[in-house]
């Protein structure tokens, strides 16, 4: 498979999910194009960045496209919220996997892949103890990637609390080698840079 195949499954997995527009907090094309801005990221973090990483930043958040009834955003403490990234990140992983086999990946090949994808919303803790290079990249590249398309819409529909809330669960879980990216990045919207300045600024 090649990078250009995955992203033909993955255009065909759209287009057959059109359906689920209302259901979707983000809607279809922002979902569509937080996958390939968070593909651009992990080729920008990493210029070298194998195929399978590719992949996983392609369809890390799958399953709110293909399972019907969790696209639609969370409710509720910072720690349920955790708990709730984990069991997505999980079920983005088998979501994908068998699909993956079918288009030709092989089986420890898709492992690869389901692997980061299912590890890609880990605390801090847990990928410091994890120790791999290529998820450190993938979670940097998801969390960058949302302020050119999750962050607004986020701010439009949940308010201020909640999207300094995700701000501050994505900063805190990327490695310290990248953090400095995101704090020099900046984002063509006040709303969205002063929020990140904010978070940035008190834990950084």
């Amino acid at each position: 498979m090649t990078i250009d195949e995955a992203k033909k499954i993955l255009e065909k997995i759209f287009l057959e999910n059109e359906n689920k527009e209302s259901s979707l907090l983000q809607g279809i094309e922002n979902e569509k194009k937080h996958a390939y801005l968070t593909l651009a990221w992990t080729e920008k973090l990493n210029p070298k960045a194998s195929l399978f990483l590719k992949i996983a930043a392609l369809f890390h958040d799958i399953d709110r496209i293909l399972v019907k009834g969790v696209g639609g955003g969370f409710k509720g403490t910072q720690e349920e919220y955790k708990k709730f990234k984990k069991i997505h990140a999980q079920r983005c992983a088998d979501c994908i996997q068998p699909i993956l086999i079918e288009k030709g990946l092989l089986e420890q090949e898709a492992e690869r892949v389901s692997f980061l994808i299912a590890h890609h919303d880990d605390e801090r803790q847990q990928l410091d103890q994890i120790k791999d290079e290529e998820l450190e990249v993938l979670v940097a590249a998801d969390a960058l990637a949302f302020f050119d398309t999750f962050g607004i819409r986020t701010y439009q529909k949940r308010g201020m609390t909640l999207l300094e809330e995700k701000i501050k669960f994505m900063a805190l879980k990327m490695a310290p080698q990248y953090r400095k990216v995101l704090v020099d990045l900046k984002i063509n919207d006040n709303i969205l840079q002063n929020a990140k300045d904010k978070i940035v600024e008190q834990f950084f």
